[in-house]
Formats: structure tokens, C-alpha cells, sequence
């Protein structure tokens, strides 16, 4: 089953594959570019602490170049499991199960599944996170506060880019930001983060939603 055409372009205002700088966290300045072996650093650093990730949730906040503003609660479990729950009045639902992607609307209980991989979550959701893994790094920013990667996928990069923005400090992901095709910009900024309580497998199964079907989805959750 197919969302209506607005609603589905806001769901996956969040996942289409930018220039991140002039956002909120980099207000005054970008980083200075790093040098090509603080880049080889910086990239093991970030590869490092994303490999490091079991388990995460917390609070979103997603504000795109058209205006639209949402937020919610997020859980991820690692390999390839995310959760979406937008605050209302915002019916839509996005779960990974850890094989495909749903975007799921509460109200009509109508569902859109598109493969995971297909998605720029697949970055974070890997077994096994290697930036330079059919990814093309195109800039690493970095100054006292933040590091940043722009990346783009190699084998489409007429896609867009994905910009990982990180808290120095210790390291943490804050937000991410995506354009995708047509040049929308989607920011999302993480807040809230919790590492020790670990979700449920039971919150990315989706075949107990309403209106979903079974047949594609992964019986193992």
C-alpha cells in the first residue's frame, strides 16, 4: 500500500541521500577542512565510535528546506534496526526490522517498504562501518568543538551527500544533514541520547502493524 503523495515525500524527507554548514551547530563558522592525515585520524575516530554503538535513543527534532518542522522519539539497535516516532499530530511511523525500510501512516494504516539498503540510514546501520566502504568521502571538517564527514554513495552519486556531524569530547553523533536530487535539505539533530538501556526487538517488528502484510518483511525480529 501506497501513503499519500505529500506524506510519503515527508517521511522520506529523512532518508534521501549537503552541505550541512549554516546550520544551527555551525552558526558562526564552518571547521577548517582538515589536513589529509588529520583526515585519516578524524575517519577512524568517527569509525570507531559508530562501530562502538549497540544500542541508542533519545529525542529528534527533523527541519527541512521546505519549512516543515517535526519531532519525536528514536531508537536504534545495531546491525539494522531503526525507529522513527513522530509526536502528534504527525501519524507516520519509520521502523528498519534490520531487511527492509517502512513508513507506516498511523491513520490510514498504509505502509510504503523500500529496501534498507536503499536508504542513507544503512550508513549508521552496517554491521560493520567503514566510511570508505562504497562511499565516496568527499570533505572532513573539523575545529575544537565538532567533527564532520561529507559523504556521497559511490555508485550513485547524483543521488546527494549525508553529512555526519560530531560532538568532540567525548565523540557523539548530534545530527546528520541530507539533500537529496532536487536539492532538499533535511536536518536531523539528535538530543537526549541514552546508550545503556537497550530497546526492545519487539519495537522494530512491524508485522503486527495494522494493515501490514507479512509477505517481504523479515519473520525473524
Amino acid at each position: 500500500m501506497i501513503l499519500p503523495f505529500p506524506r510519503l515525500l515527508f517521511a522520506l524527507s529523512l532518508l534521501i541521500f549537503a552541505p550541512l554548514f549554516g546550520g544551527p551547530a555551525f552558526a558562526q563558522a564552518p571547521p577548517a577542512p582538515a589536513a589529509p592525515g588529520e583526515s585519516a585520524d578524524a575517519l577512524q575516530e568517527i569509525e570507531a565510535y559508530l562501530n562502538s554503538i549497540e544500542s541508542l535513543q533519545g529525542r529528534f527534532v527533523q527541519t527541512t528546506s521546505r519549512g516543515t518542522r517535526a519531532e519525536g522519539d528514536f531508537a536504534l539497535v545495531r546491525p539494522g534496526r531503526i525507529r522513527f516516532d513522530y509526536d502528534p499530530p504527525e501519524p507516520t511511523l519509520l521502523v528498519a526490522d534490520g531487511m527492509n525500510f517502512v513508513i507506516y501512516d498511523r491513520e490510514l494504516e498504509r505502509a510504503t517498504m523500500v529496501p534498507l539498503s536503499r536508504t542513507p540510514l544503512w550508513l549508521l546501520l552496517r554491521r560493520e562501518i567503514d566510511l570508505e566502504d562504497g562511499l565516496d568521502i568527499l570533505n572532513v571538517h573539523q575545529d575544537e568543538e565538532y567533527l564532520a564527514v561529507l559523504v556521497r554513495q559511490s555508485d550513485a552519486p547524483e543521488e546527494g551527500t549525508i553529512e555526519l556531524v560530531f560532538r568532540r569530547d567525548p565523540i557523539e553523533l548530534r545530527l546528520w544533514e541530507v539533500v537529496d536530487a532536487q536539492g532538499i535539505r533535511t536536518q536531523v539533530a539528535l538530543r537526549e541520547l541514552d546508550y545503556e538501556n537497550r530497546p526492545s526487538l519487539a519495537e522494530f517488528n512491524v508485522q503486527n502493524l495494522p494493515g501490514i502484510r507479512p509477505r517481504g518483511f523479515d519473520r525473524n525480529n
